[in-house]
């Protein structure tokens, strides 16, 4: 299970059988309940509307354009921190 982040900043929550059906169609979650159901190693699939996006995933015949990862540490049950890679430094 994992998130879609909308424009607005609010995050659907998805179930695991998600990419073969349209996201845009489960209800949001708080942020509250983000923090609360996301895990260490929990994967999130990007599907961005800028140019480059759109380039990657034509060459790469793919739905999304880049992704990430959640670290979320026994000490800071109350944090979630995302590891994306940006191409910027």
């Amino acid at each position: 299970m994992i998130s879609l982040s909308n424009q607005k900043g609010e995050t659907k929550i998805l179930p695991s059988d998600i990419l073969d059906k349209k996201p845009w169609k489960f209800d949001t979650i708080s942020e509250k309940q983000f923090i609360e159901q996301a895990d260490t190693g929990d994967i999130l699939l990007f599907n961005c509307n800028h140019m480059g996006a759109k380039l990657t995933r034509t060459i790469t015949n793919s739905q999304y354009d880049h992704i990430a990862m959640i670290l979320k540490f026994d000490s800071m049950q109350d944090e979630v921190y995302i590891v994306e890679a940006t191409g910027t430094f």
